[in-house]
């Protein structure tokens, strides 16, 4: 078994109570059916109180939310009694699982973690230096191998060809662009997708420019709306005129371009990472591109638009990161409405 994760994976802790934006807040909590049924002959008060809030449909089996929608597993300062109680290994999968997310084929796995999750967030771009992507290889439940990705070695040979080469295709992209010792522009010009991105942060065409923000714009229109902030920064970019937004995004990367650009280029890595093995899923690669190429966009316009009226910091590119991964990442279709061509 291989198994390819980023470097950062290795040092991720939830910080639990202290989080700005809990994970038990505002989501609906699926619960798997070995789980639900673990729950079910859990005994005592706290068994009790476990059933009161499970429910148990034709398709679902969830958690019911308070009406504030907290988690009812949540107390009062933010740890989780099922941990309290039964300990970590008695959390469903969801729960056990984010902010890790895993890509499973015959032999391999991709893990990685969402940006959705702010302390995720703070290690991904708490470093100005570029993080490295490791490779596991396991035989028997014991690692006989762990290196960086891009090693001479890359221990890819017993995959399926296929899907060989889309992994030798995303760590060379990533490599490329993880190449410092060429300009950002360069670098995206050769990676040769990322033209909508590049137009805007580059070369500053104004009607290029503002035909990629109504595009934007008319594609997040067809969102369902899983972030609560978002129709606010939406609306706010709907309600700049064209030469105030040209101006804006002239006067956003002026300021801040050498910044942006070492924030951009980690989330072009992040996105070409999570999202190349979805040819594997037969998802077209013309789309997997255009959707990173959008989703930089979008970050770009919601970065613009929350430094009109705040500041742009680590903690606020942070926050804008978690902001689309929220309203994105968690809803295939409105992944699927970035991917189209």
């Amino acid at each position: 078994m291989i198994k390819d994760y980023p470097s950062y994976f290795e040092i991720f802790k939830c910080v639990g109570g202290s989080c700005k934006d809990s994970c038990c807040i505002g989501w609906e909590l699926d619960i798997d059916d070995e789980t639900f049924y673990k729950y079910r002959v859990v005994e005592g008060e706290f068994g009790k109180r476990l059933n009161e809030h499970m429910v148990d449909e034709k398709d679902a089996k969830y958690f019911r939310l308070r009406e504030n929608k907290r988690c009812p597993m949540l107390n009062d300062d933010n740890l989780c009694d099922i941990i309290l109680n039964l300990g970590e290994d008695a959390l469903c999968t969801v729960c056990g699982e984010y902010p890790r997310y895993f890509v499973d084929l015959e032999g391999y796995t991709q893990i990685d973690l969402s940006l959705s999750c702010l302390e995720v967030g703070r290690l991904f771009f708490s470093s100005a230096n570029t993080f490295s992507f490791k490779r596991k290889i396991e035989k028997e439940n014991k690692t006989i191998f762990i290196a960086d990705i891009n090693q001479k070695e890359d221990g890819l040979s017993t995959l399926d060809p296929f899907l060989q080469e889309v992994i030798k295709k995303r760590d060379s992209e990533i490599a490329l662009l993880q190449n410092r010792r060429k300009p950002f522009y360069l670098r995206l010009e050769e990676l040769g997708y990322l033209n909508r991105f590049r137009s805007i942060f580059f070369d500053l065409n104004k009607n290029t420019v503002l035909e990629i923000k109504h595009e934007i714009i008319s594609l997040c229109d067809e969102m369902e709306i899983l972030e609560k902030r978002f129709p606010n920064y939406l609306m706010e970019l709907r309600l700049l005129s064209d030469d105030e937004f040209f101006d804006l995004t002239s006067d956003f990367i002026a300021e801040h371009n050498a910044m942006c650009a070492g924030y951009f280029e980690k989330l072009a890595t992040y996105l070409i990472f999570r999202y190349s093995l979805d040819v594997c899923f037969q998802c077209k690669r013309e789309n997997i591109e255009s959707f990173i190429d959008r989703s930089l966009c979008l970050i770009l316009f919601l970065s613009m638009i929350h430094w009109k009226s705040n500041s742009f910091f680590i903690e606020d590119i942070i926050d804008i990161a978690h902001l689309y991964s929220k309203q994105v990442e968690h809803d295939e279709t409105n992944v699927d409405i970035l991917k189209r061509l």
